[in-house]
């Protein structure tokens, strides 16, 4: 009885690492990331996404870093069966340092990406650089892969996918600039 609770035990805690998340790796001391899918194919698109965890007191920037920021750079050549990724990227901090204006995330972000389905036994991979900034800002490269289990929904990763979704603004198609 106490092998097979053991072996249950090992079985759960490994399942995340097969599901819709790659492994955490830390791309600075405290620095962690991941990437995360729904694992669920709706009109020929998946809902993925880069998952980052940075610590109090640091941030990462926007696709328009602003003034000073190091601009993030995601290279997507590495993924097979899927086409078209595209970054939703969620609503940053705008924030005034030393007289610089700078577009920031900090604590815990999830950029959600949609890439389209296009063969068999599809896998995300993506090669990212970020710059890191706590007291001195420093460029983080890492290089991570998802192979996607298209057979089950991860229903966990989808719930936060989709709050990531939510964050994102709605395009403005209107001739005058919102308020």
């Amino acid at each position: 009885m106490l092998r097979l609770l053991l072996i249950l035990t090992v079985t759960l805690a490994a399942s995340p690492a097969l599901a819709g998340a790659s492994a955490w790796q830390e791309l600075l001391p405290g620095v962690m990331a991941r990437l995360i899918s729904t694992d669920v194919v709706t009109g020929g698109r998946l809902l993925a996404g880069f998952e980052l965890d940075l610590p109090e007191g640091s941030k990462t920037y926007w696709r328009n870093p602003g003034e000073t920021g190091i601009p993030p750079i995601f290279d997507f050549s590495t993924s097979s069966g899927l086409s078209n990724p595209a970054i939703a990227w969620p609503h940053p901090l705008a924030e005034r340092d030393q007289g610089y204006l700078d577009y920031v995330y900090r604590g815990h972000l999830v950029l959600p990406l949609k890439v389209s389905v296009a063969g068999a036994a599809p896998s995300l991979g993506v090669k990212v650089t970020l710059g890191i900034c706590s007291d001195v800002c420093v460029p983080a490269t890492a290089s991570f892969v998802l192979p996607l289990n298209l057979s089950r929904p991860d229903e966990g990763q989808g719930i936060r996918l989709e709050q990531a979704v939510a964050d994102v603004p709605v395009p403005w198609d209107r001739p005058q600039p919102a308020l």
